[in-house]
């Protein structure tokens, strides 16, 4: 029996029955919750689970996708299981040399195995481009909105039409530079004329009209300073004429008519690409030329 109850004595109290509370009944144990995973990784695991059985891609066109960078997509393909991690490859085709499967009871080697899924190489192990899924192509897969084109009423348009030659120039031997250079003048000859991209890599787009407000812009191809000539059936799709099939594929046909031109009927809905190097051989840029004049003729229509 308490000979007085003051504040002291009350605190003893709560004390106490505070230390008998937690040893009756425990509170509970703090979990650490899982971090959500990030959107961009989702997004890239979906892209290489659609990436179809003979096509390959790079770091740098899933990067682009995912809005990440292609050190950043190699690290998260090196360290976490991804489907179909092995199509992934450089720019240039070729296995990065620090790929590796998760699990190191995997013995197959992955050129061995992307060739038995129908992956093309050539005598220097470069994946055949024709084969490859660009970040259109991919974003197509998964019905993703791409932002297609940054063009027109920009005032740095003379900027980036600079900043496309240099590239070209840096990029490209002059023999391939100005193939390019004669192509776009057959083209400004033909009634079409240029824009360019806003991109790191400044593209260069063959426009036949810009777009009235009542009719949409709608040009055949374009052309990036690294290498690549894309035809753009992804886009034409929306664009009358073209967007009749048979249209675009008499369009397909024309095209691979062309020396060093092989456009894939199964890329029809997308933007398969050719090397620049074809634009390298008279030949092959004249035959181009005319079927980029029946373009425009069809256009006009």
């Amino acid at each position: 029996m308490l000979q007085r109850w003051g504040r002291p004595e009350i605190l003893d109290r709560a004390a106490r029955l505070a230390e008998r509370a937690v040893s009756l009944w425990p509170g509970p144990v703090r979990l650490e919750r899982p971090k959500p995973e990030s959107g961009r990784w989702k997004l890239l695991d979906q892209a290489l689970t659609e990436l179809p059985v003979g096509a390959w891609t790079t770091y740098g066109d899933v990067a682009a996708l995912i809005g990440s960078h292609p050190v950043a997509v190699g690290d998260r393909l090196a360290n976490h299981p991804v489907p179909n991690a092995h199509r992934v490859l450089r720019a240039d085709g070729t296995l990065s040399p620090n790929f590796r499967w998760l699990d190191p009871a995997t013995a197959i080697d992955p050129m061995d195995l992307l060739r038995e899924e129908g992956v093309t190489f050539d005598e220097h192990g470069r994946a055949n481009p024709n084969q490859r899924m660009t970040t259109a192509e991919l974003a197509h897969l998964l019905a993703v909105d791409v932002e297609e084109s940054a063009r027109a009423s920009s005032t740095d348009e003379g900027h980036r039409e600079e900043k496309f030659f240099a590239q070209l120039g840096e990029f490209q031997g002059p023999t391939i530079a100005d193939g390019v250079r004669d192509l776009i003048r057959e083209w400004a000859e033909l009634g079409g004329h240029l824009d360019f991209g806003f991109g790191d890599e400044t593209s260069c787009f063959l426009m036949s009209t810009n777009g009235d407000g009542s009719r949409p812009a709608i040009w055949p191809l374009t052309i990036y300073p690294s290498g690549r000539c894309e035809v753009v059936f992804q886009h034409l799709a929306r664009r009358p004429p073209f967007d009749d099939p048979a249209l675009r594929e008499q369009l397909r046909q024309r095209l691979s008519t062309v020396a060093g031109v092989d456009l894939p009927a199964a890329k029809i809905e997308l933007r398969p690409s050719f090397p620049l190097q074809v634009l390298a051989l008279q030949a092959a840029r004249e035959a181009l030329v005319e079927q980029l004049r029946w373009f425009r003729a069809v256009v006009s229509a």
